[in-house]
Formats: C-alpha cells, structure tokens, sequence
C-alpha cells in the first residue's frame, strides 16, 4: 500500500472512508499527506485536520507511539520517501501467510486489520485516535 502524492503530475494516493458500512459512496474522512509544511499523514474530516501523525522519525511516526518499525516488523515494514519526484509512506507485508488491511471507517478511525482465518473475519490490530484528546486541536495547542 502506498499513501502520497507525486510532485510533477500531482497524483494523490489518499484513503477515503465510505459513506456507512453498506454504502461505499465517499464519506466526510480521508487519510493523506499534508503537502504543506513538513510532511505528515493527516486524517481530515472534509477540509479539517481531525487527527495527525506527526513527523516521520525514520522508525515511524513522532506523535503515534507503539508504531515503529520495530514493533511492527512481524506483519509490515514502512518506508518514507520525500525527494524531488514524490512524498509516499509505503508499508509491505512481511509475512507472506498474514493478510492485512488499512482503512478509514466512517465514524473517523484510522484501522489496520488482520484476517483471523479460522474465524473468517476481520480483526482490529491497530486504530487511531485512541482518545478524545488525540483529536486535532481538541484539547488545547498540545
């Protein structure tokens, strides 16, 4: 999967969430890289930042603890890339067996689910915000 945009032909690759869980219209969410200021994922509700990442630190993002390149090597490695043709966070699957998913819902979570085969269904690995006060602004300046 890979989330950017490239500098010259200004291709934005983004997730949207859906409408509702039965309707796949687009929604009032998406997940994107900021293309001002230092690059961060944001999640947007229509033209608001509700959420963000912060700054890529090499290993992942400064404001999502819990998300460096160590913790989640055993199901996907990130890659940053911020040259002069694009700025794209790519992540792979390191394990062939695992299937994985990332995904905006519509009530403005940002999820990473596994498939859990024996029980046929999705599990919620990972989901941003946790809190109230992860919300952009919500709580004060910090």
């Amino acid at each position: 999967m890979r989330l950017g945009f490239t500098r010259k032909d200004g291709l934005d690759r983004v997730l949207t969430a859906w409408k509702s869980p039965g309707d796949p219209s687009s929604g009032a969410f998406t997940y994107r890289i900021n293309r001002t200021g230092f690059p961060q994922l944001i999640l947007y509700k229509g033209l608001t930042p509700w959420w963000r990442t912060g700054s890529w630190t090499g290993l992942g993002w400064s404001g999502v603890p819990g998300m460096s390149r160590r913790r989640g090597s055993s199901i996907s490695r990130s890659s940053f890339v911020n040259n002069q043709d694009e700025v794209s966070l790519t992540n792979r699957v390191t394990d062939a067996s695992v299937l994985t998913r990332m995904m905006v819902n519509e009530t403005g979570n940002v999820q990473r689910l596994i498939w859990v085969a024996t029980e046929k269904r999705w599990n919620v690995f990972w989901s941003v915000p946790k809190e109230e006060c992860d919300n952009y602004a919500h709580c004060g300046l910090n």
